[in-house]
């Protein structure tokens, strides 16, 4: 079934693309991403699409830059922060580098973070300290995640989940930052890509928003080296970063950019680069996936992903991929990324993850073959 996956922008004005100096994401404070509202296809309402109020979008040079902005700008200076026992690898280095904050990890299973128990483990930690947030500072603590299509696991937080961790955001008023990055890479079968926990938070139980944001980016869905991405912010909090020095100084971030990517966006043919994207990495995903279920070793699993970049392989808890990758690369030519580098303790040594945005889907099916060839060589060997 093929889906449209077009990103919309709509308004009343003359083609925004002969106005990019004007609207293309310069305006001094970002007060609007486009001037104009932005519809994207994020599953929130109105079969699956979502509108953005451009009032409550911050532009950003991308995701990273998104997290740092966040950071800096709402979060208590001695803040702790909150991440899954695996995460993405180079948002950790970059929240590692706020030596003032203090990094704990909370447990995950097949179906995303434990949030029962993150919940004690948020209590614990908010009752050893006093908290002297301010307007300007409004959280004592964050939690960095990847809801959908997570990094490096691919799994998506199901709806029970979603809105437990939104009330306990709401309960304990830590701050959520969803790395909203994958969402529109979809390859199920639904009309539209899952639920953005944002969503969740603007409508659970009528309550307005205020506990998380989502911070999405052009990477995934047109080009890595375009360097611009978004901020969606609840409404309560956006005149706080419309006051951030950083932006007002630059009267916005990556102009030239943005105004190309404005009239991209009129013109329809980001819509069009985002079906053959999703189209493209879905075959290559199938691909992988079909292959692994004929040759993975039998002491090995995974959890097929509806979407993103990432399969996640487990391995039996002898097996140190630390010492597999090594070896692997220098007998078959061939590499993944052990779980070890996707946890704050270097923990999930007996875990691999695979990518499939690089390569060709024969390549995918090829390099495949040949680590499940590898893993019972290894395995084997290790017993």
């Amino acid at each position: 079934m093929a889906m449209d996956y077009s990103i919309n922008v709509t308004g009343t004005e003359q083609n925004i693309h002969k106005h990019a100096h004007r609207h293309g994401l310069v305006v001094t404070g970002n007060r609007r991403v486009l001037n104009h509202r932005l519809r994207l296809p994020l599953a929130g309402v109105r079969a699956g699409r979502l509108f953005v109020s451009g009032q409550n979008l911050i532009l950003t040079c991308g995701a990273t830059h998104g997290l740092h902005m966040i950071i800096t700008t709402i979060l208590h200076p001695n803040g702790v922060i909150f991440v899954e026992e695996a995460t993405y690898m180079i948002a950790l280095d970059a929240l590692k580098q706020f030596s003032g904050m203090k990094i704990v990890t909370v447990p995950i299973d097949s179906e995303g973070v434990d949030v029962q128990a993150m919940e004690n483990i948020v209590r614990e930690e908010k009752s050893k300290g006093s908290w002297n947030v301010t307007e300007e500072k409004p959280f004592w603590a964050m939690f960095y995640t990847i809801p959908v299509f997570h990094n490096p696991t691919g799994v998506t937080l199901p709806k029970e989940r979603c809105e437990a961790l939104v009330k306990a955001a709401r309960s304990l008023d830590f701050l959520v930052v969803c790395d909203d990055v994958y969402n529109l890479l979809y390859y199920g079968n639904a009309p539209h890509p899952p639920k953005r926990l944002f969503a969740y938070d603007a409508t659970l139980e009528r309550y307005a928003g205020g506990h998380v944001i989502s911070n999405c980016s052009f990477s995934k869905i047109m080009a890595p080296g375009v360097r611009v991405g978004w901020l969606e912010v609840p409404a309560r909090h956006a005149d706080v970063f419309r006051a951030s020095g950083y932006l007002r100084s630059g009267g916005g971030v990556n102009q030239y950019m943005a105004g190309l990517i404005t009239s991209l966006l009129e013109l329809g043919l980001e819509g069009e680069l985002l079906n053959i994207l999703v189209q493209t990495f879905k075959e290559r995903m199938s691909a992988l996936c079909s292959t692994l279920d004929k040759s993975l070793p039998h002491s090995c699993s995974y959890i097929r992903p509806e979407g993103g970049y990432f399969v996640w392989i487990m391995l039996p808890e002898y097996a140190d991929m630390n010492v597999f990758v090594p070896w692997c690369q220098e007998k078959y030519k061939l590499s993944a990324i052990p779980g070890s580098k996707f946890s704050l303790t270097g923990a999930y040594k007996n875990y691999l993850r695979l990518a499939i945005a690089f390569h060709s889907k024969e390549t995918l099916v090829a390099a495949a073959q040949k680590l499940c060839i590898a893993l019972v060589e290894f395995l084997n060997a290790d017993k």
